[in-house]
């Protein structure tokens, strides 16, 4: 929930998003999202990387509590067409494929505003899976994947949390040490 309402603090604050109190928050509908976009260009990859590890790690730890057996399901079969990341391939098809498996569990999460705070930034989440692909970035592999599902799966948030928390952590340790 802390990680949702810093989210949502600076949405505000970039004129994004509407507090009202006693009736909700909205999205403004006039609001120009290009300079929040070039703003976020200047962004270091790490910095993008700890942005997608706050959101996630509040996904997974919503999807804990509010999934069901065919979510789990879903994340497996989209898992499974995940693969691996041919070199052969310019790689588009394999981000997607990762995109689509990350933004399952957001979806799964039941939180909207997260789900649409994703969305928003999907460039820069295709962006740090690019940026493992090939590099001197370690790759994620499928049982970093798996233990992200199996983490969900216990219905525990702090066991779901620490699985993207451990997921993340040698990509984010790798920019740090480059810094």
């Amino acid at each position: 929930r802390g990680t949702v309402r810093e989210a949502v603090k600076t949405l505000v604050s970039r004129g994004l998003l509407e507090v009202r109190q006693g009736s909700g928050t909205y999205v403004r509908s006039g609001f120009d999202p290009s300079s929040s976009l070039q703003k976020m260009r200047l962004a270091s990859l790490r910095d993008q990387f700890e942005v997608r590890r706050a959101l996630e790690v509040e996904a997974a730890r919503l999807a804990a509590v509010r999934h069901t057996a065919r979510d789990l399901r879903r994340l497996h079969v989209l898992l499974d067409k995940r693969g691996g990341f041919d070199p052969a391939d310019n790689g588009a098809a394999f981000i997607e494929r990762d995109l689509a498996f990350h933004l399952a569990i957001v979806d799964i999460s039941g939180n909207l505003a997260l789900a649409e705070t994703c969305r928003f930034i999907t460039g820069y989440i295709k962006e740090t899976i690019a940026s493992s692909m090939g590099s001197a970035l370690p790759e994620p592999d499928d049982a970093a994947h798996r233990a992200i599902i199996e983490g969900i799966a216990s219905r525990d948030p702090d066991v779901a949390a620490a699985a993207v928390r451990t997921f993340m952590a040698p990509m984010i340790n790798a920019l740090a040490l480059g810094s």
